[in-house]
C-alpha cells in the first residue's frame, strides 16, 4: 500500500516548517542582542576586578632545599626546615 500525499499538503508542511524556523531565528537574534548588551554592561566591572596572581609551580623533581630556594621557593621554607632534612634531598614522593 503506497501512501499518496498531495503536492499541496507537502508544500503547506514545508511552508509551516519554514515559518517556524524563521520565528526561531528571530527569537535567537533578539535573545543574542539582549545577552550581548548584558555582557557589555558587565565588562567594565570584570576589568575593574581583575588581578594578577603569581603562582608557585612545584615539579616532582628531587632538589636540594638550596636549589629549590634558588628556583623560586620562599626563603622562609629554608629557615623553618629541620637541620637534618636540609642536609638531604627532598623526601621520596
Amino acid at each position: 500500500m503506497v501512501l499518496a500525499i498531495a503536492p499541496q499538503s507537502i508544500i503547506s508542511i514545508l511552508l509551516v516548517i519554514l515559518i517556524l524556523l524563521f520565528i526561531v531565528l528571530i527569537a535567537l537574534y533578539f535573545m543574542g542582542r539582549r545577552l550581548q548588551e548584558k555582557q557589555a554592561a558587565q565588562q567594565p566591572m570584570i576589568e575593574a576586578n581583575t588581578m594578577e596572581v603569581s603562582m608557585l609551580i612545584i615539579d616532582k623533581k628531587k632538589l636540594s632545599v638550596k636549589a629549590a630556594v634558588a628556583a623560586g621557593l620562599p626563603e622562609q621554607v629554608e629557615k623553618e626546615l629541620p637541620l637534618l632534612s636540609s642536609l638531604f634531598k627532598a623526601s621520596h614522593c
